[in-house]
Parts: structure tokens; sequence; C-alpha cells
């Protein structure tokens, strides 16, 4: 409900994940207008990716990475990927 954070599903493995992630993006119909921000903790590289595959099927959205703020490391743990979406 965009209120706050939740776990959008479980995968095996962190390419199965970030396909799952770009399903459910491409369901809510993200593209052009929309931007989405790309968070990591100490995982450029899981980023990068993330954003490639993304890029990849919704090239008409705009894409940033961003380092993850500290609270959120502490939740996620290092190597941690969150991925959110706004309207523009």
């Amino acid at each position: 409900n965009g209120e706050r954070l939740t776990v959008a599903g479980i995968r095996r493995g962190y390419p199965h994940a970030v396909r799952y992630i770009c399903e459910q993006l491409q369901k809510a119909g993200i593209g052009a207008g929309w931007q989405v921000q790309i968070s990591h903790a100490g995982a450029p590289d899981k980023a990068e990716m993330t954003r490639d595959v993304l890029c990849k099927a919704m090239p008409d959205a705009e894409y940033k990475i961003f380092p993850l703020s500290p609270a959120f490391i502490t939740q996620g743990g290092p190597g941690c990927v969150a991925v959110q979406y706004v309207k523009m």
C-alpha cells in the first residue's frame, strides 16, 4: 500500500529474486514517468546488475542507484539490495 516496507516475495538465489522483482514492477505498470530507486549495502555490483535487468525490461523508467542508509543496513545486513519506485 506504499506506507511501509514490505517483503514482496522470497526466492532462492539473487538472479531469481531480481526476475521476480522485474515481474512485479511490470505488473504495476512501471515505465515512463516512474523512477526506480535501487539502494545497496556495500554491493554496487548487485545494484548495477539489478538496474541492468530492470532497465532491459522497462527501458522508459528512470533508474537511480544509492547507498542504503545505516538503519536499513541494520535490518538487511551487508550486501542487501532494496528496490522501490516512485511516480515522477
